[in-house]
């Protein structure tokens, strides 16, 4: 945990000590099947996002060319995945395993005419240390709701990572096909992307200007995956007992609107995406974030 601080403190540090900066956002984002209608409370269950986005001049090694932009992105995160019955003591019932991340994500882009080159690092830790069995029980206890996630085999702690490179290309001011690769202690997949955009081009979908406008946006894509730790669990270490055998073809989509009221802005969105193990089903959650542009 002193290590995860240690990379916190250096996120901010990289975030504060940016000259010149032109645009900021500030946004929290919280994901939850709550949100869909007689959804159950399973899989990813729960995501609390903060993040700090900021058109910068410099980073590192790295310069603003002309007619270039920058986009620094800086996140905190905690996020819960549970198997379909998480009140259950029958660990056979379980189609996945419980599974904590705590994490802090940087990520770099780079946009130029219809181009964007994207760059990102993600450092965490899983189990205990990642205090999803703690906040998700904690919830239960607090709002007295009778079910009691039981959080039995979860993936056990560790400091996991992942580093991931990206391309964008605006075909259009409202389609942009990308593919993500991602590799790392955590997850292992290549993942191309199709987005459609409504009433906004891909510049403000990433950093919205501060402008009063109603938006939307629609994406699609498949992900090739490898290797998933909160699933499989750890390259190195022992398994849990219910560690599962991840499914290397997923797809996902995912539709939202956004409200923006010049530096305020607010945004709902839906993910559907196909079973992660050949047990699961597949799963449903809603998105809302709230921003802040200054």
């Amino acid at each position: 945990m002193k290590q995860l601080c240690c990379l916190f403190y250096l996120f901010g540090f990289l975030v504060s000590a940016q000259e010149n900066q032109l645009i900021h956002q500030v946004g929290l984002q919280i994901d939850n099947d709550l949100f869909v209608p007689q959804e159950e409370d399973n899989y990813y269950t729960s995501g609390i996002i903060i993040n700090y986005t900021s058109e910068i001049n410099s980073f590192l090694f790295l310069e603003r060319r002309e007619n270039e932009r920058m986009l620094l992105d800086a996140s905190l995160m905690q996020q819960l995945y549970t198997p379909i019955y998480p009140n259950s003591t029958y660990l056979d019932n379980y189609d996945r395993p419980f599974a904590g991340w705590l994490a802090a994500r940087l990520q770099l882009r780079k946009l130029k005419d219809e181009k964007t080159f994207i760059y990102g690092l993600e450092v965490g830790v899983t189990g205990n240390a990642s205090f999803g069995r703690q906040l998700h029980q904690g919830f239960h206890d607090l709002m007295h709701i009778e079910e009691k996630p039981e959080w039995l085999a979860q993936i056990p702690s560790e400091i996991m990572m992942n580093v991931n490179f990206g391309y964008a290309y605006e075909l259009k001011k409202w389609f942009v096909p990308s593919i993500k690769t991602t590799a790392g202690t955590k997850d292992i997949y290549i993942e191309p992307d199709l987005l459609f955009l409504i009433n906004m081009d891909y510049d403000s979908f990433l950093l919205p200007d501060q402008k009063t406008k109603l938006s939307g946006y629609f994406n699609t894509n498949y992900r090739l995956v490898g290797y998933n730790a909160l699933i499989d669990g750890s390259m190195f270490y022992k398994k849990p007992i219910v560690a599962k055998k991840v499914a290397h073809h997923l797809w996902s989509a995912s539709a939202g609107v956004q409200l923006q009221v010049r530096n305020f802005g607010f945004r709902i969105a839906y993910m559907y995406t196909t079973k992660e193990t050949k047990e699961m089903h597949y799963h449903l959650f809603g998105s809302v974030k709230m921003f802040y542009l200054f």
